[in-house]
């Protein structure tokens, strides 16, 4: 029987993420100086493996955060590696999303809020709504 490691890994920095936005995949930020930066100090400081082929998202920050990490690597995008869509919560500042009761009663996992598309339902929802 063969063996995988599977190494899962948060793309670097965007400003959407300094700047305290709720970013989905309806925002595709590349990444920011800080966040090439922090990916380059953390290569230097940690051995990532070196991996002939690399799984990622289609989101720019996912793709350039591989090519930084693992610049050798053939780099195969899938699309369900994708980030959710937050529909209107996309791209709006976390301050002002907290004062949002819709976004309130969308985070409560107990909720069957539906904000917008049905990519937005939590998992669980989904797999309620199909049950049903």
């Amino acid at each position: 029987m063969k063996y995988y490691k599977l190494h899962l890994i948060r793309h670097g920095l965007t400003q959407g993420n300094l700047d305290g936005r709720y970013i989905g995949s309806g925002t595709d930020l590349p990444l920011c100086a800080e966040g090439r930066a922090q990916l380059e100090e953390l290569k230097a400081k940690f051995q990532y493996p070196d991996v002939p082929l690399v799984f990622c998202s289609p989101m720019l920050r996912a793709q350039q955060t591989a090519e930084v990490l693992f610049p050798n690597a053939k780099l195969t995008i899938l699309q369900d590696l994708r980030e959710m869509n937050f529909g209107k919560f996309e791209n709006r500042p976390i301050t002002e999303l907290v004062k949002d009761p819709e976004f309130a009663q969308w985070m409560d996992p107990t909720s069957r809020t539906n904000p917008g598309p049905q990519s937005l339902l939590r998992p669980h929802q989904r797999d309620a709504d199909e049950a049903v």
